[in-house]
């Protein structure tokens, strides 16, 4: 974001920045755009684990499990922490185009978390005829 900010230019703005290269919006922009990032990747760190922890025999195993289960809480809070500073990063900036582009990106990270074939961790697996040469062009 800041690259393609530089190479656009101040377009004559009063608000540019002679040392970064960039206008003020820009900035934020790209800073949001990285906080986003940064909430889908902690949130897809989220771990499946057995709904009924406690019924587990083996101690160190229950154990262990609480202890995944706290640190998807974590990660939960985490990422939803850094989503909620990026939309009111987002509403600060007043272009509502913009709002509108960052926040379907929002929902499609969102619905592709849910759409098609999942191993036993959550991750997508390709179906054969994703895998095709044709399906990659």
């Amino acid at each position: 974001m800041l690259l393609l900010s530089r190479a656009a230019g101040p377009n004559g703005s009063k608000d540019f920045d002679k040392s970064t290269g960039v206008l003020e919006k820009q900035r934020k922009l790209a800073e949001i755009v990285e906080m986003v990032n940064t909430a889908q990747a902690i949130h897809q760190s989220v771990v499946n684990l057995p709904v009924n922890i406690a019924s587990e025999q083996d101690e160190e195993l229950r154990s262990i499990l609480s202890q995944l289960e706290y640190g998807n809480k974590i990660s939960i809070l985490g990422g939803d922490y850094l989503l909620a500073n990026a939309c009111t990063g987002l509403a600060a900036l007043r272009i509502t185009k913009i709002v509108e582009i960052i926040s379907i990106a929002i929902a499609e990270f969102t619905q592709s978390e849910f759409i098609g074939q999942q191993d036993p961790q959550g991750r997508v697996v390709p179906t054969e005829d994703q895998l095709t040469l044709d399906s990659w062009l």
